[in-house]
């Protein structure tokens, strides 16, 4: 610039050098500008690029150009940074190009725009347990950006029934089938399980709670999955299950007291249903009704008593139908008032109970009716009784008999003073005969 000053008469020109002064020169430094490299959106929602001066400068004038795709751009500018925002429908990778104006020069810089969507949902099983946890996994287009954007979860019913990321863990507490939604902005997808239970019911209509775990040796039960789902069946434990495959199966417990784990599995699935095995522990006896082992009225030279009672085997809450019982009878000996020796001999009585552990016993004298002079002791009749052993046993699951009733007795109880006589069932409980005779 050259200035030119008067003063008075005389005249002189002064010539100024700029060096390097933009003031002066017009001479700006190169603008060089950058912009994110790389932004993550989910379709429908706005994606937000930015832009920035690295050197040079103020941007006089910002130009954003979206491409193809993108709506609602906006933009806001300032002398060293600009942001600009639009919003893409469609899942893909887009590029946006940023221009910017200085005095020196101009520059441009180019990002891609990642829009975001869930194109399928994974889970880590197809059939899942009740009370399982069960994963999912969003898949997204472009691939493996589940990270980077926000995708939330719904799984009605399940615990918990929400959750932001790109997996999710959770389970259900009640068996059917449940669907699981990914949601990212505009998109979504869904995955439906299976969640199933076993349930189980007794072969035996009595006793009444047939959902029961607790079951009598050699006792049957038959299992299901609910809903209906084909498994394999298995058991953990001596028990057994048949058939092997299906969505029912009938377990039979062992005929030893025992635990046992029935295991329905399909894929990681793995649903379990716990029993216990016992064996009897005792029994309930009741007189069911007298007989008449003879003839009443004169001569009335026989003694004995006939009558029979109703046994039940303890616990009631099992049932034992598919028990074998036996009576392992020992060899006793009694001497009669008059002298008589008498034996009952060893030997084994098998037995079974109906589906309600009840059997009935007939009691009557050994060797049937006795002549009356066998409490008799030479000089009067006198009380006398004598007792029959009959300890129970079962046989367990190797086929062996095994002792749980030592102590049952059958009792044969005679009265000197009216030549009457009863039986006697010794058990848990005990009861009694009549009274009755004598015979003839």
């Amino acid at each position: 610039m050259n200035r030119q000053f008067l003063a008075g008469v005389v005249s002189f020109t002064v010539a100024t050098v700029c060096i390097s002064v933009p003031e002066c020169s017009g001479w700006a430094p190169p603008l060089d500008i950058d912009s994110d490299w790389k932004v993550y959106a989910p379709v429908g929602v706005w994606a937000i690029v930015d832009a920035w001066v690295e050197s040079g400068g103020p941007v006089y004038w910002w130009d954003w150009d979206w491409a193809s795709g993108a709506y609602n751009v906006g933009q806001a500018d300032y002398d060293y940074s600009s942001s600009s925002w639009g919003i893409y429908d469609s899942s893909g990778i887009y590029s946006v190009y940023v221009y910017g104006y200085s005095t020196g020069g101009s520059d441009d810089a180019h990002s891609y725009v990642y829009a975001v969507a869930v194109t399928q949902v994974i889970s880590s099983t197809s059939a899942a347990c009740v009370g399982q946890n069960v994963t999912f996994g969003a898949i997204t287009d472009p691939l493996n950006c589940a990270h980077l954007v926000t995708v939330t979860w719904s799984a009605p019913g399940g615990t918990p029934s929400s959750g932001t990321g790109s997996q999710f863990t959770t389970k259900w507490s009640t068996p059917g089938p449940k669907t699981v939604t990914a949601t990212c902005g505009d998109s979504n997808a869904s995955k439906s399980i299976t969640v199933f239970t076993i349930k189980s019911e007794t072969v035996s209509t009595v006793p009444p709670g047939r959902n029961r775990t607790i079951l009598g040796i050699g006792e049957p039960v038959t299992c299901w999955t609910e809903p209906s789902v084909s498994v394999n069946w298995s058991v953990e434990g001596p028990s057994s299950v048949y058939p092997e495959t299906g969505t029912s199966t009938t377990f039979t417990a062992v005929k030893s007291p025992s635990y046992a784990t029935v295991h329905a599995q399909k894929g990681s699935a793995d649903c379990t249903l716990d029993f216990e095995v016992i064996a009897p522990s005792g029994m309930n006896v009741v007189k069911y009704q007298d007989l008449t082992p003879g003839v009443s009225g004169p001569p009335n030279n026989k003694i004995g008593a006939s009558s029979q009672f109703t046994s039940i085997v303890l616990p009631t809450s099992v049932c034992f139908q598919w028990a074998e019982f036996r009576e392992n009878i020992p060899t006793d000996t009694w001497i009669w008032p008059d002298g008589t020796e008498q034996s009952n001999l060893a030997h084994t009585v098998p037995w079974s109970v109906g589906y309600n552990n009840l059997t009935i016993d007939t009691l009557s004298p050994q060797g049937g009716l006795q002549p009356i002079g066998r409490i008799h002791d030479g000089s009067s009749y006198v009380s006398f009784s004598y007792t029959i052993r009959v300890p129970a046993e079962y046989k367990n699951q190797y086929n062996q008999w095994t002792s749980w009733l030592p102590g049952e007795t059958h009792p044969r109880e005679f009265r000197g003073s009216d030549q009457k006589a009863r039986v006697i069932f010794n058990a848990t409980n005990s009861a009694n005969g009549d009274w009755m005779g004598p015979w003839q």
